[in-house]
């Protein structure tokens, strides 16, 4: 009788102790995924941190404009202003009876390109009663003028003394009133940053147009 109980005894002693490990060995694996989970919300925190950030940077650059910054009134773009007339139930642009507006045609054109092919498109020949509808295309044309100064050495053959040809301009290269009025002219606009022209100096500016 003893014997059994002992043995019963020591057979859920081993069974308690198999149990115990068991749970050990799941705590231990708990606590390490529980530390994993604690780095990876540490990470997950920067990083929402970072994007708050680069998020309010983003918010600072868009609502930026010529009355909170140094940007030009011409960067502003165009934004969309309140309109505070009560509605009158209308539909927008021109109401029944309102006189329309045509724009006038500029006289003397640069060039008039005449558009009447002489075949239709199913070969037949098209004639034409002279009259026509005028649209104009109008664009304006910027081109480099550079004149070149030449200064020859000589010497007078008779009282030998060198002759001083000076031109009119002091510098190897002298950018004109023209040139530095649009350079000023850009430079109020927004479209670079005196005394850079665009993404160069004059003389790329300069070079670009002379190759075009």
């Amino acid at each position: 009788m003893g014997g059994n109980y002992s043995r019963d005894l020591f057979r859920q002693l081993q069974e308690t102790i198999a149990t115990v490990e068991k749970l050990t060995a799941k705590i231990s694996d708990l606590e390490k995924k529980n530390e994993e989970l604690g780095k990876r919300i540490e990470v997950l925190g920067k990083e929402n941190a970072a994007l708050k950030a680069e998020n309010q940077k983003l918010k600072e650059i868009i609502n930026k404009d010529s009355g909170n910054s140094s940007k030009p009134p011409s960067s502003d773009g165009f934004n969309k202003i309140h309109n505070g007339r009560e509605s009158t139930g209308r539909k927008p642009g021109g109401q029944p009876g309102h006189k329309g507006y045509t724009p006038k045609l500029y006289e003397n054109p640069t060039r008039t390109i005449e558009i009447k092919p002489e075949k239709c498109q199913c070969g037949g020949k098209i004639r034409y009663s002279g009259k026509y509808t005028a649209k104009q295309y109008i664009d304006v044309i910027i081109s480099t003028d550079i004149t070149e100064y030449r200064e020859y050495d000589g010497v007078c053959e008779c009282c030998r003394s060198k002759a001083e040809n000076r031109a009119p301009v002091n510098d190897v290269i002298t950018y004109g009133k023209n040139l530095k009025s649009l350079s000023a002219m850009l430079t109020i606009e927004g479209c670079f940053e005196f005394p850079h022209f665009f993404k160069g100096s004059p003389k790329e500016l300069v070079e670009e147009r002379v190759s075009a």
